[in-house]
């Protein structure tokens, strides 16, 4: 498998991931304005794993293992208490460097320029964004790098 090809289908892999951790989180979180977050998240996960589909069909890549995808995104979460919300950002925030060295290394290998590889680096720039807000206290106002990214991807 291609350099390319590998990175495209661990991108998508760690998309279901985080759309099924996000969700699985959301669902048992107390907080409306935590789950709320979450549920952002986690579609903002779902419409990046979506676009890249296309992608994934271009370069006729089959073997996704989604439902390891799901189950490790399910296993995380049933190990995370959601009353633990600072551990959690804080978490995510340091898990965010290789995921995003690697979507641009992804990109930069890209025979050809994509909206989707743009889309892919700039979604994990607003989680970023997210949790340094979140971490500051910034609270409703945390959501804003999400809900923009939701609104022009690439």
């Amino acid at each position: 498998m291609s350099e390319y090809n590998e990175l495209l289908r661990e991108a998508y892999r760690g998309e279901i991931f985080g759309q099924t951790l996000f969700g699985a989180l959301a669902d048992k979180q107390p907080d409306e304005e935590r789950r709320e977050k979450l549920r952002a998240l986690e579609t903002l996960e779902a419409r990046t794993a979506q676009s890249l589909r296309r992608l994934l069909e271009d370069a006729q890549i089959t073997d996704l293992d989604e439902a390891g995808a799901r189950k490790d995104g399910v296993d995380l979460a049933a190990a995370i208490d959601p009353e633990d919300w600072n551990t959690f950002v804080t978490g995510l925030k340091g898990a965010l460097p290789p995921y995003l060295a690697s979507f641009e290394r992804l990109r930069e290998v890209s025979a050809r320029p994509d909206p989707a590889l743009d889309a892919l680096v700039n979604h994990e720039i607003a989680i970023d964004r997210f949790t340094d807000l979140e971490l500051a206290g910034a609270g409703r106002d945390a959501l804003k790098p999400i809900t923009d990214h939701l609104r022009t991807p690439a």
